[in-house]
């Protein structure tokens, strides 16, 4: 029997994770097997600690995307049938990434002979960010990423309109009109992770067989310009440890460090593209998420208490100097944790700009 493959794309901060969570936990809750494979530039990974702390079987792709890691990728899958024995695995690119269906889709298609059942390639969008991004002289971040935002839609099979609970519906209909400009063919669906509104009729579309899918080659995609566009993001993966004689309110610190952070953005100018935070320790968990500079942090957490000791996690897509990325991120742990009275080490810190991408395969 096939194991069903899904890929699914889209620009940093658009939802992707939490979507394919609540998508595994409904499709485990059917009798299904799902494993769940993430990819980043770097390492130390929030998403995957969060899909592990789900009871998702999960599995990384780290050190560049699917298309320049497709062998990693591929070992990871088959070995993942071979572990697992799953009905369904769920692959999740890099927020960065495009150029799915030529990299990606179509060399596992004529790699991968009759062990997988690729599905239709979904791009996961935030109505709100694509309003600003696809509209010339509204656009917070560089004319690159615009053009890599816009490359996304154009080789989708289906568009999620995420996060659908919280945009107004005059923003909405915009953006589905310029969603259907980019991609008259798409499929579109509105959905929430939060609601779980549209994971049905995603699972619907992701299991139709008799619809063509991965069609949308990007023939005309200017890599150096795909390559610029990666290059204007700084990337952050940074881990500390906190520790105290007297135990310390964990989630305290959290939303004190993230309100920190949130105010130096803004006062460097830095857009945030996604940051993502997370402390924890024992079985006791909070994470905070910032989709652009400006919106409030989202919170979510699991058996708060004090605690002497706790894991941090800073993961950081931001427009900005690497350096001053990196001390700024550095300088704010450390002046929450003096408040606080804490020890705070630095254990390990990734900061750069992504490499331009160069595909092990790309099929036409």
């Amino acid at each position: 029997m096939k194991t069903n493959v899904a890929l699914i794309g889209g620009f940093l901060g658009a939802g992707k994770t939490s979507l394919i969570s609540e998508l595994a936990l409904a499709l485990e809750r059917s009798g299904e097997k799902v494993v769940v494979i993430t990819n980043d530039q770097g390492d130390h990974l929030i998403d995957s600690e969060m899909m592990e702390a789900s009871g998702i079987a999960t599995s990384e792709i780290t050190g560049g995307c699917f298309c320049c890691r497709f062998e990693d990728l591929h070992d990871t899958m088959k070995q993942a049938v071979e572990q697992y024995h799953p009905t369904w695995i769920l692959a999740e690119a890099v927020g960065s990434c495009t150029d799915l269906v030529a990299t990606v889709y179509r060399p596992l298609q004529r790699l991968s002979g009759n062990q997988f059942r690729l599905s239709p390639v979904t791009i996961v969008v935030d109505p709100e960010r694509a309003d600003l991004v696809l509209e010339e002289g509204r656009t917070p971040f560089p004319w690159e990423i615009g053009y890599l935002f816009s490359q996304q839609i154009q080789e989708a099979d289906i568009i999620l309109l995420n996060k659908c609970e919280i945009v107004e519906a005059a923003v909405m209909d915009t953006v589905q009109n310029k969603m259907q400009s980019l991609n008259p063919t798409a499929r579109m669906l509105k959905t929430s992770a939060m609601t779980r509104s549209g994971l049905e009729g995603w699972l619907e579309m992701l299991q139709k067989t008799d619809e063509p899918s991965g069609q949308s080659l990007l023939s005309e995609l200017d890599y150096e310009t795909y390559g610029t566009a990666e290059a204007k993001l700084a990337w952050l993966n940074c881990k500390l440890n906190l520790s105290r004689v007297a135990s310390f309110d964990l989630q305290w610190f959290m939303t004190e460090y993230a309100s920190l952070l949130s105010s130096r953005f803004t006062e460097h100018s830095f857009e945030a593209a996604h940051v993502k935070l997370m402390g924890f320790s024992g079985n006791m968990f909070v994470k905070g998420s910032l989709t652009a500079s400006g919106r409030d942090w989202q919170w979510t957490s699991s058996n708060l208490q004090e605690v002497l000791g706790a894991t941090v996690l800073v993961n950081a897509r931001i427009c900005a100097d690497t350096k001053e990325l990196a001390d700024m991120v550095i300088q704010c742990a450390k002046e929450v944790s003096n408040q606080l009275a804490l020890r705070c080490e630095l254990v390990e810190l990734q900061s750069f700009n992504p490499s331009p991408p160069v595909p092990t395969y790309r099929d036409n």
